[in-house]
């Protein structure tokens, strides 16, 4: 299957990545290809990840930023997310795992490093 690269439609500049916690770079599902990032604030604090609808068949696929100076906690709500949890799914630099769900918004991330944080698509 090749793709026109004309299909895929960025809304937002590189620039801004590093301007804040989330930022997105390119939603363009009918060419089924979505990016963002999220970063956690304090760490110790679980944020939720961003709502974003996942079609029938696909899953969230979650990196751990190679920027990353320390660990990222995954979980299902924040207290399984949190980085003193043992619950907790970790990953470290440049790690990733796809997960079954049906929004991004079901997945809790934490730090043990302020401003660490993941990359976010959706894959098969």
């Amino acid at each position: 299957m090749s793709m026109d690269r004309n299909q895929i439609k960025p809304v937002e500049t590189f620039k801004q990545l590093n301007t804040g916690s989330f930022a997105t770079l390119s939603s363009n599902l009918s060419t089924g290809f979505y990016t963002n990032q999220q970063n956690v604030t304090t760490a110790g604090t679980p944020e939720q990840l961003p709502s974003k609808a996942i079609p029938p068949g696909l899953q969230a696929v979650i990196k751990a930023k190679l920027a990353n100076t320390g660990e990222v906690c995954l979980g299902y709500d924040s207290t399984t997310a949190n980085k003193t949890s043992s619950s907790h799914l970790t990953l470290v630099q440049g790690q990733s795992v796809s997960l079954p769900v049906d929004n991004f918004n079901r997945i809790y991330i934490d730090a043990t490093n302020s401003g660490d944080g993941v990359e976010l698509t959706i894959g098969r």
